[in-house]
């Protein structure tokens, strides 16, 4: 890790009954003990030398491992409110960087500092530099591999773990099929779905790679392993890299002029190409936070976009509390000390792979009824959305209601509650959407009926269906004419209409 560093590097770690902890190393002559400054509220109120012995800092690279130091607060800071610290360097009055783990405790020993807080300021990135990338698609399959039993070395050299091989997923025939009338191309909906594409398909390996010194693009959601490869993996799909400066060459190679930021943290590459979108958010952010899990010492942070509040609360569920969320406002492109990349829940749309299927089903479990079975009939209503309504919703409410479904607006309800509600289901019914996809939640057995609009391409066609194949759900698919005046609109902006008998007939049927 330490091949080819110069200069001054350190840690601000923790405040610790009242005790600032930490570690400084010159790398350039690992023998010289460094002087620092601890500045609380930006004034200086304390300095040592960093000499103290930690072991840990010999299985760093640190030397001989007498780089640690002990400040001890003084008491007129012992207050009860909040502070800003910093450790600095004597020599330059450079900031030492704080550690991802950075954390803040008082000791029933030490309780006179309890309620006493203090904030690092964050982390000081070093100046980008510019050049010419030119890189090449490459693979996480590719760097060599550790068992589970085995971890990370944590050497110099990247490394991936499989969680689990390729596996061939085995779509289910649907309980039921129709297109209902009104449909513009019946035959070309039919061959959409059950003739352009092979059902069936082979689910990518689940892995998770450490990268030193690896690169995150922040706009893009690309991760780098070096300046010459970028991880095929880490996106849905490479079409859109001219879109953020990719531009592609007759070698296959990718160039773009970019401005490199140093950074020292240790992070989980959270970030994804629709971040705001409920369904790429669970199946493609969350899903890494919880396969991760496994290998979480608590010292690395979680790289993600701006998040909304629901956002926070599912990583919350999966493990991660916002305190170890690192956001960046602007999108860049950052080196950091080490990446892990983990893998989607999907290759592309809409192969999904059961593992990371599993792994967000399971946040459900503890929802699940018990000793009952579940009984919940849901209509996913999309009436409180913005697009993509049913024009015809009151007629067919009014005659769910008489087989016992209930309209629910998940936007509504926080993400507890949705997963509550769908793993208390024993039917849903919904149109194309995001909704659905709390689906995840709902155990096996569920009947799942999708409202299909007219024109949904294969990958949206199949979402739905690959997770209740995998889940071993009852699936059944309805394609619903576009509404009247609609067919000019964009796809993702039209509205339908349903054939409501049609729709009571078929839940007649599989209902009783």
């Amino acid at each position: 890790m330490s091949a080819g560093r110069t200069g001054l590097d350190g840690r601000l770690e923790a405040v610790i009954d009242g005790v600032a902890v930490g570690w400084a190393y010159d790398w350039g002559n690992p023998q010289r003990r460094v002087e620092v400054k601890v500045l609380v509220d930006g004034r200086p109120i304390a300095g040592t030398i960093a000499d103290m012995a930690r072991e840990t800092l010999i299985e760093q690279g640190l030397g001989d491992g007498r780089h640690g130091f002990y400040v001890e607060l003084p008491p007129r800071v012992r207050d009860g409110g909040p502070h800003t610290i910093a450790v600095v360097f004597s020599s330059s009055t450079e900031p030492l960087e704080v550690s991802g783990a950075f954390r803040v405790s008082a000791s029933a020993a030490a309780e006179e500092w309890a309620g006493t807080s203090f904030h690092a300021a964050a982390p000081a990135a070093r100046a980008p530099h510019t050049r010419t990338l030119r890189q090449r698609a490459s693979v996480q399959a590719q760097f060599p591999r550790r068992t589970y039993a085995q971890g990370f070395t944590g050497g110099a050299t990247a490394e991936t773990i499989v969680l689990a091989e390729q596996v061939e997923v085995e779509r289910s025939q649907p309980l039921h099929f129709s297109i209902q009338r009104g449909v513009a191309d019946p035959s070309g909906e039919r061959h959409q779905r059950f003739e352009r594409f092979q059902g069936d398909y082979v689910a990518e390996r689940l892995l998770v790679s450490r990268l030193p010194g690896a690169l995150v693009d922040t706009g893009s959601w690309l991760i780098c392993p070096t300046e010459r490869q970028f991880l095929v993996d880490s996106m849905r799909h490479p079409l859109p890299l001219p879109k953020w400066g990719y531009t592609p060459t007759v070698e296959r190679l990718y160039e773009r002029d970019a401005e490199i930021e140093e950074r020292e943290e240790r992070i989980v590459a959270l970030g994804a190409q629709a971040n705001r979108n409920y369904s790429h958010w669970l199946v493609e952010s969350v899903v890494r936070a919880l396969l991760f899990a496994p290998f979480d010492d608590g010292s690395a942070m979680y790289l993600s976009p701006r998040l909304e509040p629901w956002q926070l609360e599912a990583l919350a569920l999966a493990g991660v509390p916002e305190e170890r969320i690192l956001i960046v406002p602007e999108p860049r492109l950052i080196r950091f000390r080490e990446v892990f990349a983990v893998s989607r829940g999907m290759s592309r749309l809409p192969w999904l792979i059961p593992g990371a299927v599993s792994a967000l089903a399971r946040l459900a479990e503890p929802m699940a009824p018990e000793p009952a079975a579940p009984n919940r009939r849901l209509f996913v209503s999309r009436e409180r959305m913005r697009r993509r309504h049913i024009t015809n919703e009151a007629e067919m409410v009014g005659m769910l209601e008489r087989h016992g479904f209930e309209t629910v607006h998940p936007e509504t309800l926080s993400l507890p509650e949705q997963m509550r509600l769908f793993a208390e289901a024993e039917a849903v019914l919904g149109v194309w959407g995001s909704g659905l996809t709390n689906l995840l939640f709902s155990p096996p057995g569920t009947l799942v009926i999708e409202l299909q609009p007219e024109d949904v391409g294969y990958a949206g066609n199949a979402f739905v269906w690959n997770i209740a194949s995998i889940l071993g759900q009852s699936f059944a698919q309805v394609v619903i004419p576009v509404a009247e005046g609609m067919r000019e609109q964009p796809l993702g902006r039209r509205d339908a209409t349903v054939e409501v008998p049609e729709i009571d007939e078929l839940l007649g049927r599989l209902l009783g």
